[in-house]
């Protein structure tokens, strides 16, 4: 981890005498759970951020960039079925929703292409990676529980168990994918950001794959 941060600042000084401009955003996102299981319902955003974008030709088609972003998750699941813990309840099912409220710090870093389509207007094409942090939860779940006969918990196909369970995660690493049209100083923002690892935090649900798609009024300085 050192070694990256080490990279990623000296790319910045180094990018000092380069030609560089800020871009602001604010705007909505919308996140999602990649699991058909569990997927239900998720809510619009706020997002807003700042971040700097360097020059890396002459021609200035090419650079690269960095955000600082603030993000939030609201999501409600889909009831999904365990088989209940405890003496006494091996026979009962619990029918679980989990409702999501995150707040995110999210740092992409990312390269990108710049097409002048026409004078003061752009099209900006951006890839790369954002490192994303859940530092506040209001998270919570509720249930149903029903009872099976012996014959019935046989044949009962649960969507988890507890054997799926792992220890919760509030750091992802994400792919990012984006496109911008700009004129003159405003421009608007589409991204995609797919989780390459799960994150989560419930006892009862293993991490899941959090990905988010975003669209951004944005303010170029």
């Amino acid at each position: 981890m050192k070694k990256y941060v080490l990279i990623f600042l000296l790319a910045c000084i180094t990018s000092g005498h380069t030609s560089s401009f800020t871009v602001a955003r604010i705007g909505l996102s919308q996140a999602h759970i990649r699991n058909q299981k569990l997927d239900k319902d998720s809510e619009n955003t706020l997002t807003l951020g700042i971040g700097r974008r360097y020059y890396t030709s002459k021609s200035r088609h090419y650079y690269w960039g960095f955000d600082v972003i603030y993000s939030q998750t609201k999501l409600t699941t889909k009831k999904v079925s365990y088989p209940d813990r405890g003496i006494g309840v091996e026979n009962y099912v619990r029918l679980i929703h989990f409702n999501f409220k995150h707040n995110n710090f999210e740092v992409p870093i990312f390269l990108g292409y710049s097409y002048n389509i026409q004078k003061k207007s752009f099209i900006n094409i951006e890839s790369g990676i954002n490192l994303s942090l859940v530092y506040k939860k209001d998270s919570d779940s509720g249930y149903d529980v029903i009872q099976l006969t012996d014959e019935e918990k046989e044949k009962y196909k649960f969507d988890f168990t507890f054997d799926e369970y792992i220890e919760p995660n509030p750091l992802s690493l994400n792919l990012l994918i984006g496109v911008n049209f700009k004129y003159q100083f405003l421009g608007i923002e589409f991204r995609y950001r797919r989780a390459l690892n799960r994150t989560g935090e419930f006892d009862y649900l293993p991490r899941q794959y959090f990905d988010s798609l975003y669209v951004n009024l944005l303010f170029f300085f």
